[in-house]
């Protein structure tokens, strides 16, 4: 028999531990199983699914961006990017720069190879998304991405109120609003 937790309202197992949360469950399993799915599409092509969310970014752009404006836009950390920018610029994917006046940033842009392989990888994901939404209709889609967006911005909010202090959820929910 479980009993609701006073916090969340959350069904609590018979030792009282919180019963595992479906939502949060199934984002992170669609995480994982995206990132994996990702990597087996990308690897006949020499990319992983990091890279090749590095390589959509970088071909999205109108403008060449900077290290720091690509890790924001695909979230992963600019160290990172700069070790993926360093491998894939090896493999002739792309291209690093400076610009005068711009200080110590370091801007990406496509290579002609990296272009071909964008528009490759592009092709791509289409086919995965047409398979991925099967099933969906398009109201039904938009609902979804709104919903996700929302789910991302309050996610965005809770990440820098423990950035600015780690015990942010223990002590103030104040302090992530």
């Amino acid at each position: 028999m479980s009993h609701q937790d006073d916090l969340t309202g959350r069904p609590r197992d018979e030792h009282g531990n919180p019963e595992p949360n479906p939502l949060v469950n199934l984002i992170f399993q669609l995480q994982h199983i995206m990132m994996r799915t990702g990597d087996r599409m990308a690897q006949p092509h020499g990319l992983t699914a990091s890279r090749w969310m590095l390589l959509c970014a970088i071909g999205k752009a109108e403008e060449p961006q900077t290290i720091a404006e690509v890790s924001e836009c695909i979230l992963l950390s600019p160290q990172n990017v700069s070790r993926m920018a360093a491998a894939m610029e090896d493999e002739g994917l792309i291209e690093r720069f400076s610009k005068p006046g711009a200080g110590r940033a370091v801007f990406v842009r496509l290579t002609e190879a990296g272009q071909v392989a964008n528009e490759r990888m592009h092709t791509i994901g289409e086919r995965f998304m047409a398979k991925f939404l099967e099933g969906f209709e398009p109201a039904r889609v938009e609902t979804l991405v709104s919903d996700l967006g929302e789910l991302l911005e309050n996610m965005s909010r809770i990440e820098a109120a423990l950035q600015a202090d780690p015990n942010a959820l223990e002590t103030n929910e104040e302090a992530v609003a």
